[in-house]
C-alpha cells in the first residue's frame, strides 16, 4: 500500500488516496483502498499525506492481527515510529491499546437544559440531598440517551459514560421522591415553557394513558383496569397529563389504575388551576375524555373547550342540518377547506325528583343516576343535582328564570303540582341540563380523498377475501373467544350493495372533522 496524489486538470485540488496494487492475470492492477480527502497545493497537502501514512500503518497493523503474526516478524522500526502533524502526535503504531470509550455530549447539552429548567436539585432538602440530586440527574441523561430499565441505565453509564454507581444507591434515591418533589419539578417545567413561550398558556391538549408493571400485586395505587397495553392482569397506573399546543409538558396526575380515563379530567383541572393560577385556556382532548358529566363540568364552571362529537349521538334534527350543510357544498370548487356552525343540544338523560318535605337520608341514598332534586323546606324551594349518591351542586332559582315564577305560584298550603305544573318544570329541568353547544364543521378536500381512497380499498380487500373463499368461517375473526365458533350448514356471502352505497353517501360525513365548541359568552370564536 501506498499514498497516492491524484490531480485532475479541471480542478487545482489534490486528491490524497490509499492505493495497493494487486496482480490479476499477469498484469500489475491499482485498487484504491481509501479516499483520504482533497486539499489545495500547500501546507495543508502535506498534512494530509501524513494521515494517509498513518491510516497504512494502521491497516498493516489489522492484516497483521488477522493473520496472528508475532509482534516480532513486523519491522518495529517502521511500526514503533512516530508520526505528527504541526507537532501534534497521530500514531503510536503497535504500541497503542484502547483503554475505554467515554461519551461526553449527553452531559454537556442534556446536563446543562436539566440544570437551566431548575432541575438540578428539587429534592425536600436540597443540603441534605445532594447525592440523591447526582444520583437522579445521572439516572435522567442516561434515560435520555438510552430509555431502559434502572438496572441497565447503571450499567450504560458505566460503560458508555463513565459513571459509575450503584443499584441501591438508585433505588434509595427514589425513596425519597414525595409529593412536593413531584410539585416541583412540573412548577420548573411549567415555568421553563412559559419562558420558551413567551406568553400565557392559551391551548392546552389533555389526554390519558395507562402504565403497566411487571407485578401481580395490587396496592393503593396499582390497580388492575382497563389497559391500553392490553395488560388486563396486571396492575397499572392512570397518568393524565396535559400539553401545551407545541407538545411541551405542563402538568400530570397519577390516578389507581381502576380509574375510568374520564373520571380524571375534573381532578386534573382543579389541581392545575389551584397549582399555576391559570386564568382562561382552551382544553382540547376526544370525545372518550369528555363524557356527558365532564362536559357539565366545563359547562358549570365557564371553561371552553374543543372535543370530537359523535355523530350518531346527535339528534335527527341535528344530522339533517348536517347532511343538508354537507350537500349543498360545490366540493369540486373547494381547494383547501371550509367551516360552518350550527347550534345543537345534547341529549343526556337524567332524573327528577320533587319533594314537598325535607330530604330524608334515605332519599340521599337514591340518587345513582343524574338526578335534579326540588324540594321545600322552611317555606323555600331548593334545586340541587346529584350524580352517583354524591350532591355535586346547589342550583340557585335565579339560574332558571321561568322555574322561579312557576314555584311562586303555588301557594304555601298546597300539598300537590298539577300535571301540568310538573311537566313544565321538568321541561324546564331537562332544557337547563341539556344546554346549547356549538358543533364546527370542517369540510377538507384532503381528508375527503383520503377517507374515499380508505372506503374503495376497504371494499376492495372485502371483495378479494370473498373470491379467495366462500368459507363462512375464514371470515370470522380468530380474536378471542370468536375462534371457538363453528359454522355449520350452507351459507352464501355477499356485500349488501345498499349499505355499501350508503356508505359513499351518508357515511361521506367522515369527511367532516366535527367538533364541539362551547363559548358561554354567545360569541363564536373562530377556530
Amino acid at each position: 500500500m501506498y499514498v497516492r496524489a491524484k490531480s485532475s486538470p479541471r480542478s487545482k485540488n489534490i486528491s490524497i488516496q490509499i492505493v495497493k496494487s494487486q496482480r490479476i492475470d499477469g498484469k500489475i492492477k491499482q485498487h484504491v483502498i481509501r479516499h483520504v480527502g482533497t486539499t489545495t497545493p500547500g501546507a495543508a497537502l502535506e498534512e494530509l499525506k501524513q494521515v494517509a501514512r498513518s491510516i497504512i500503518i494502521e491497516l498493516q497493523h489489522d492484516e497483521m492481527l488477522l493473520k496472528k503474526k508475532p509482534y516480532a516478524s513486523v519491522n518495529s522500526s517502521r511500526f514503533g515510529q512516530l508520526l505528527s502533524v504541526d507537532g501534534a502526535l497521530l500514531l503510536r503504531g503497535v504500541s497503542l491499546e484502547e483503554s475505554k470509550r467515554v461519551i461526553l455530549g449527553i452531559h454537556d447539552v442534556y446536563g446543562y437544559i436539566y440544570d437551566h429548567i431548575g432541575f438540578k436539585n428539587p429534592f425536600s432538602h436540597p443540603s441534605k440531598r445532594q447525592r440523591s440530586a447526582q444520583i437522579l440527574r445521572e439516572i435522567v441523561l442516561a434515560r435520555i440517551a438510552n430509555p431502559d430499565s434502572k438496572r441497565a441505565s447503571v450499567h450504560i453509564l458505566a460503560k458508555q459514560f463513565g459513571v459509575k454507581l450503584k443499584l441501591d444507591h438508585v433505588y434509595q434515591m427514589m425513596d425519597k421522591i414525595d409529593d412536593g418533589f413531584c410539585e416541583q419539578i412540573q412548577k420548573y417545567a411549567l415555568q421553563s415553557t412559559l419562558q420558551l413561550t413567551g406568553e400565557k398558556l392559551r391551548v392546552l391538549f389533555y389526554d390519558a394513558t395507562t402504565l403497566y408493571f411487571e407485578s401481580f400485586t395490587e396496592d393503593e395505587l396499582k390497580r388492575n383496569g382497563y389497559s391500553k397495553d392490553l395488560k388486563f392482569n396486571q396492575p397499572q397506573v392512570v397518568l393524565a397529563l396535559f400539553m401545551t399546543e407545541n407538545g411541551l409538558p405542563v402538568g400530570y396526575e397519577l390516578f389507581p389504575g381502576n380509574t375510568f380515563e374520564g373520571h380524571t379530567l375534573t381532578t386534573s383541572l382543579h389541581k392545575l388551576k389551584e397549582r399555576y393560577q391559570i386564568d382562561q385556556v382552551v382544553l382540547v382532548a376526544d370525545r372518550g375524555m369528555f363524557s356527558d358529566k365532564n362536559l357539565r363540568f366545563m359547562q358549570e364552571h365557564h371553561y371552553r373547550y374543543i372535543v370530537g362529537a359523535r355523530l350518531k349521538s346527535l339528534d335527527e334534527t341535528s344530522q339533517s342540518q348536517i347532511l343538508s350543510w354537507l350537500d349543498s357544498l360545490d366540493k369540486e370548487t373547494i381547494t383547501d377547506e371550509i367551516t360552518h356552525r350550527i347550534q345543537v343540544t345534547s341529549k343526556s338523560e337524567c332524573l327528577i325528583k320533587i319533594f314537598f318535605a325535607p330530604l330524608t337520608h334515605e332519599d340521599h341514598g337514591k340518587m345513582f343516576k343524574p338526578t335534579y332534586v326540588l324540594w321545600r323546606e322552611n317555606e323555600q324551594w331548593h334545586l340541587a343535582f346529584y350524580e352517583e349518591v354524591e350532591l355535586i351542586k346547589m342550583i340557585p332559582l335565579s339560574d332558571i328564570p321561568e322555574l322561579s315564577v312557576i314555584l311562586l305560584a303555588i301557594p304555601e298550603f298546597d300539598k300537590k303540582l298539577s300535571r301540568n305544573s310538573r311537566a313544565a318544570i321538568k321541561s324546564l329541568i331537562v332544557t337547563y341540563h341539556n344546554q346549547p353547544r356549538w358543533l364546527v364543521l370542517s369540510y377538507r378536500t384532503q381528508r375527503a380523498l383520503k377517507d374515499r381512497r380508505d372506503r374503495e380499498k376497504a371494499i376492495q380487500k372485502l371483495q378479494q377475501r370473498l373470491r379467495r373463499s366462500h368459507n363462512p368461517k375464514q371470515l370470522i375473526s380468530q380474536y378471542g373467544f370468536q375462534k371457538f365458533i363453528q359454522v355449520e350448514g350452507d351459507a352464501e356471502l355477499q356485500i349488501d350493495q345498499n349499505w355499501t352505497l350508503a356508505i359513499f353517501y351518508k357515511l361521506h360525513l367522515k369527511t367532516i372533522d366535527y367538533v364541539f365548541y362551547a363559548n358561554y359568552r354567545r360569541k363564536p370564536v373562530s377556530i
